[in-house]
């Protein structure tokens, strides 16, 4: 999976975009600090890799939980 992912992040970089926004396959990270070394801005969504300075979105579990709770 991981494999392909960073398949995935170079045909990004080649084409030479302006940013990504990703969920990580993995909380493995050196292929995306690879990315963002080259100076691509790197947005994870779902989940934080430690020690990586990147921007991320997370969600509110807790909060979507009890909400799925009511409404069904």
């Amino acid at each position: 999976m991981i494999e392909r992912e960073i398949e995935h992040l170079r045909n990004l970089r080649s084409r030479m975009v302006d940013g990504i926004f990703m969920i990580p396959a993995s909380t493995e990270g050196g292929h995306i600090k690879k990315i963002m070394s080259a100076g691509i801005p790197v947005v994870l969504l779902d989940r934080k890799i430690e020690g990586m300075e990147a921007d991320y979105v997370l969600p509110h579990n807790y909060q979507m939980g009890h909400m799925a709770g009511i409404a069904f």
